[in-house]
Parts: C-alpha cells; structure tokens; sequence
C-alpha cells in the first residue's frame, strides 16, 4: 500500500529515515530511528565527520536542523548508555519537534542488545507504534479466521 511507507533505521540508516519522513511526508507514513543521531555536527565531534564534510554539509543532513515543523511522526528509541551517539541528540529532537517521540532505553547501548530484556521491550513498543501509525489489522487475523473455516 503506497500509502502506508514506514521507514525503520538503526544508526545511520535511521537518520535516513528520519530525513526521509522530514523531508518527503506525503511518501513516508512514519520511520523509526534506533540509536540514530539528528545532529551530525554533534556526531562530527566524535567521528571526524568534519574531515569530510563541511559544516554546512553536515547540519544541512540532520534531522534535528531541518527547518519547519511538518514531516511525518517519527518515533526514535535510543539507548542511555549509547557510546556511538549520545542520547542528548535524541532528546534535543524530541524536544524540537511535535512529531517526534523518544523512548529511552535506560542503560541501553547503541546496538540496544544490552540490557536484553529493556532493549526487547523497547523495540516490540517500537514495532506496536509503527502498526499504530499505519493502522494496519492485527497479524494473523485473517490465518487465524481461514484455519478455523477449513475445519
């Protein structure tokens, strides 16, 4: 269904997502963002973006700096521990925007395998929200209903 396009990254590819459902909301319904950072200038300080990229480059490719307000909801799960992309940026978004929502992972790391239970339970509320915001059946409604009929 075209209609219903969700978009979900971990790291990198969720600050692809996220700038998709920024910049290109009549095609992306929503994106969900694990562990992703919204601002590269930020993240340069940590992994020599700017050896690369220009500081204009690199505010102009983050979520967190694009302007106005619309876009499609994004919903961002980041861990509290993460080493790779501090949670700041995650909660400076949050804050930033209407449209996006932030669940922590406390003592979470930026694979969010750890902790095992926290990091599970956060990606199966991730996963119920994606469903929420394309309001789609619940799974298996119809294999439920057909294996019934057959019998």
């Amino acid at each position: 269904d075209r209609d219903k396009m969700a978009l979900w990254g971990h790291s990198a590819g969720g600050q692809i997502a996220m700038m998709a459902a920024l910049q290109r909301p009549e095609e992306v319904c929503c994106a969900v963002a694990l562990g992703a950072p919204s601002d590269l200038e930020a993240q340069a300080r940590i992994e020599h973006l700017d050896d690369v990229f220009t500081p204009a480059q690199l505010r102009s490719a983050s979520p967190l700096h694009q302007e106005g307000h619309g876009g499609s909801p994004i919903l961002q799960v980041h861990g509290t521990s993460d080493r790779v992309c501090d949670i700041e940026q995650a909660r400076a978004h949050a804050r930033a925007r209407a449209q996006v929502e932030l669940i922590e992972v406390p003592d979470g790391d930026h694979g969010l395998r750890w902790p095992p239970v926290a990091a599970l339970r956060a990606r199966r509320r991730a996963i119920q929200w994606m469903v929420d915001q394309l309001d789609m059946p619940e799974r298996g409604s119809k294999w439920r209903r057909r294996k019934k009929k057959e019998r």
